[in-house]
């Protein structure tokens, strides 16, 4: 049975993983399309972006499912933050129900990808990042996400050879 995690009751345990990715954010919808492992299909994307209440002067989380193929449009309109999520792997969600920060989605395993915007002509290359292990705040229990690490690691070595390939 696929177990859904709530901050209320859960939080990270140890560190989490990350790792920049050699390639460039018109590059990304290729590489996810590549390396996503097929046992852990299907997939989708959630992409996670403030906006500004119209009512007050806050901003409220806007989370969507998009597209593969929709994503390089998304960045280029700004979207910095998706979420790598199998759907075998993690229950359905509901993101409208969420808390404000990302917290639940990290704590299920979901993968971060992080698309930083050119600042001053400056860039970054993507990243990704993994919470791979959390423990229940009333009981210690700890839980792995190990799949979501075999994705995480795919992802990591693919870069690398993508790396290695160039350096040659």
């Amino acid at each position: 049975m696929i177990q859904f995690y709530k901050e209320s009751q859960w939080h990270r345990f140890g560190l989490a993983r990350q790792v920049s990715l050699s390639k460039s954010e018109d590059d990304i919808p290729n590489f996810l399309a590549n390396y996503l492992l097929e046992e852990y299909e299907p997939y989708t994307i959630i992409s996670s972006y403030f906006e500004k209440n119209k009512v007050d002067s806050g901003y409220r989380n806007i989370r969507r499912e998009v597209k593969l193929n929709t994503l390089e449009a998304m960045i280029k309109g700004g979207v910095s933050q998706f979420f790598i999520m199998s759907k075998a792997l993690t229950p359905p969600l509901g993101l409208r129900g969420l808390p404000a920060s990302n917290e639940t989605l990290l704590l299920n395993g979901l993968i971060c990808l992080q698309i930083y915007s050119k600042f001053r002509g400056m860039t970054t290359k993507p990243t990704i990042m993994l919470v791979d292990a959390i423990q229940n705040k009333t009981n210690n229990k700890v839980v792995q996400h190990a799949a979501y690490r075999d994705i995480f690691w795919a992802f990591q070595r693919a870069s690398r050879r993508k790396m290695m390939t160039k350096a040659a």
